[in-house]
């Protein structure tokens, strides 16, 4: 029970990834970490800070999104995914 509000008192504290806020379009808060972030470790915030968020941004959001049916893409990739299938199945039935 003390793990529970220990992890949940730790992830309260801990900012969102500045890499997920960007693929959700909020530049203004990942900027706000990150600067926090250098400031906390004492470096500079380079000229066209901003803008290099913006662009960063723009392209995260043009990246393909991975799904499930992207595990059966190829042949490869539709073994892989079915031996892990079958040997989680297997390993769950035998404990």
């Amino acid at each position: 029970m003390s793990c529970y509000f220990g992890s949940n008192f730790c992830f309260r504290l801990a900012p969102e990834s500045p890499r997920l806020l960007l693929t959700q379009k909020k530049v203004p808060t990942a900027e706000k970490i990150i600067r926090n972030i250098k400031k906390i470790n004492r470096e500079k915030v380079p000229d066209g800070f901003s803008k290099e968020l913006e662009d960063i941004s723009a392209e995260i959001s043009q990246e393909t999104k991975a799904g499930v049916f992207s595990l059966f893409s190829n042949r490869r990739l539709a073994a892989i995914t079915g031996l892990f299938c079958i040997t989680w199945q297997v390993k769950s039935n035998l404990t």
